[in-house]
């Protein structure tokens, strides 16, 4: 009977044992699908980091094609710009000659008035001498013509 007791008493600790032993697996099954649930949101984050990532350095390229296009464009407005400096300065020069042969024309021209104003005045005083030399030729002759009639009469 003791023993039976006995066994009785160790069948009853290997229930509970056993109900532990259950009660501890439903516990870790818990647990591991907790931790497989976990892994899945953490593998879901890092595929969307990863996504991220690639969309980053997607743009990063993008944006490094995009620098590159602007220094290409830089470089060609700095070789315009240049060519324009270039293209006024030369403009500059050029007016400033024409500037000098405006300013040569304008005293040539000047020269060339005060040249007709003295061709004006020696023209004036040669018509006069010739109108008083016309008058005194007027004169000589009406004197040669009284004086031929005189002699003839």
């Amino acid at each position: 009977v003791a023993e039976q007791g006995r066994l009785a008493a160790e069948q009853e600790r290997l229930l509970v044992e056993q109900e532990r032993l259950t009660t501890e697996r439903d516990r870790l099954a818990f647990e591991q699908a907790g931790a497989a649930s976990e892994r899945d949101k953490l593998e879901s984050e890092r595929d969307s980091a990863i996504a991220r990532q690639d969309g980053a350095a997607a743009e990063r390229d993008e944006l490094a094609a995009k620098c590159e296009g602007l220094a290409s464009d830089i470089e060609r407005v700095s070789a315009e710009r240049e060519q324009l400096a270039e293209r006024c300065e030369r403009l500059s020069r050029e007016q400033g000659d024409l500037v000098a042969e405006r300013d040569g024309l304008v005293a040539e021209q000047g020269r060339l008035a005060a040249e007709q104003e003295r061709l004006l005045v020696e023209q004036e005083r040669l018509t006069t001498e010739r109108d008083r030399l016309a008058f005194e030729q007027a004169g000589a002759a009406s004197e040669r013509d009284k004086l031929e009639s005189e002699r003839d009469s």
